[in-house]
């Protein structure tokens, strides 16, 4: 696959611009992280690289025949559903005595046939990170994948993240540098183009 460019994206909601002629390179088979200031326009630029969004002037090149995985701030797990199907949901060509294994690497024990509705904040994040990256796919986006984990389960996660997603594109966007830094991503500081 191509490197991903983008090129004076912009794009503006009732009137008020969000994103202003952003440019950037996103490396293939690499991490890259973009760091900017919250409420700046991080997720707009997630939900226009996924088609959820159209721009209003620039574009977008090296997606055209890419399987995307995306980690949202919102979890979009089924409340009724346990956390294994929720993950087989997607990761059809997973069994489920490999997620179950999967989900015990990262401290979700004891929690395989609870719905999800039941589950703490930091527990919906690691399922819904697992079902990203046991997903088939070759560029994942991740929108503060993190939040919500404590210490311990934000290494024991990351570690996993790292895992499944060497050598492939993976752009994560947050306001932490200490997660980019976890994450071992090569760090795009933006303040031009962006809504400061």
């Amino acid at each position: 696959m191509p490197d991903i460019q983008i090129k004076n994206l912009g794009i503006s909601f009732n009137g008020k611009r969000i994103l202003t002629d952003v440019s950037m390179s996103i490396p293939h088979g690499e991490t890259t992280c973009i760091m900017a200031p919250s409420g700046s326009g991080k997720t707009t630029l997630l939900n226009l690289l996924m088609g959820i969004y159209k721009p209003d002037n620039g574009s977008i090149s090296g997606l055209e025949n890419a399987k995307i995985a995306a980690v949202f701030q919102d979890d979009r797990l089924i409340e009724s559903m346990d956390p294994v199907s929720n993950i087989h949901l997607v990761c059809r060509n997973q069994s489920r005595n490999t997620i179950i294994e999967e989900m015990k690497s990262i401290g979700l024990t004891d929690c395989f046939d609870q719905p999800v509705c039941e589950l703490s904040g930091g527990m919906r994040r690691r399922v819904a990170l697992l079902r990203a990256i046991l997903s088939d796919w070759n560029v994942l986006l991740l929108d503060e994948p993190f939040q919500g984990l404590d210490d311990t389960s934000k290494k024991a996660t990351v570690n996993k993240v790292l895992q499944w997603c060497h050598g492939k594109t993976v752009l994560m966007v947050t306001h932490d540098p200490d997660e980019a830094k976890l994450m071992q991503a090569q760090i795009i500081s933006v303040k031009q183009g962006f809504k400061q």
